[in-house]
């Protein structure tokens, strides 16, 4: 596994690199273009499950370039990485990779090899030009923009990607964002895995999970509405005497989450009224 993941790291010419994506993450190339052609047509659907294998891939890639240089690509305690910079570890090339899915399809590689392919090479592209001292995977010659024959549909997809992404962030990811946590935090809290709850944050979470998932997320618009949101993580996490010397995550982890919901609204409404 290491001589693979070495290679999406160093592999120079484009045929090697497409290996080596497939290596790391097989069928991934299929499932973005079946997804990309419906999802330029302009059918939601699609595009959902585009920005999602899309999502995956960065995943996987992320995950490669880890193992092969852990130095470079370091991932915390928590199972979040960063890139390691002589100052410190930054998530901001992570993040930032994360929002290429939007104009990937117009760019030169899918011009060359099409659009399952060419958005594959475009993030694998684009990630290895965040990080410090690694090659850039250079367009080979004559490579160049596709042509834009209906800028329409353009605008129309990356409404859709846009869409999709908030979609995604809908319930877990407002969660998450909101309380400030971790994968694994967002596992802990519904009794799941980090792995778990990284499926649930691209897929969604199970049938038997969703009120759960709901409730919860309700709980957090209620606070991000009435607090300031740089507060809510650190409140999240203090023991309360009204939650019996527990923090409101764990009230949460205890499924103890529609009281709570009550709760909340009820110190709200009496703040309001008194």
């Amino acid at each position: 596994m290491t001589t693979l993941t070495v290679t999406v790291l160093d592999v120079a010419d484009p045929k090697a690199a497409v290996a080596a994506i497939d290596a790391v993450a097989p069928g991934l190339r299929r499932r973005l273009s079946a997804s990309l052609r419906d999802a330029l047509r302009g059918r939601p659907a699609a595009a959902r499950r585009y920005v999602a294998a899309h999502r995956e891939l960065t995943e996987r890639l992320l995950a490669a370039m880890h193992e092969a240089r852990p130095d470079l690509v370091v991932r915390d305690d928590a199972g979040e990485y960063c890139v390691a910079y002589p100052g410190g570890c930054s998530r901001t090339s992570i993040e930032l990779l994360r929002t290429f899915a939007a104009d990937a399809p117009f760019s030169p590689w899918v011009q060359l090899k099409g659009p399952g392919t060419g958005v594959a090479l475009d993030l694998l592209a684009r990630a290895r030009a965040l990080l410090p001292g690694v090659e850039p995977l250079a367009l080979p010659a004559g490579a160049s923009f596709p042509r834009l024959d209906d800028p329409d549909a353009l605008l129309r997809f990356t409404r859709l990607v846009v869409e999709a992404q908030q979609a995604e962030r809908s319930d877990l990811e407002r969660v998450r964002a909101v309380f400030g946590l971790s994968v694994t935090e967002l596992g802990g809290i519904f009794g799941v895995t980090r792995q778990a709850a990284g499926l649930w944050l691209a897929d969604g979470p199970p049938a038997a999970r969703r009120a759960k998932a709901a409730t919860v997320a309700a709980i957090a618009d209620v606070l991000a509405r009435r607090l300031k949101p740089a507060r809510i993580p650190g409140i999240a996490r203090r023991p309360a005497s009204e939650y019996g010397g527990k923090t409101l995550l764990e009230l949460i982890a205890a499924d103890r989450h529609v009281w709570l919901l009550d709760s909340v609204r009820r110190s709200f409404d009496y703040a309001a009224t008194a």
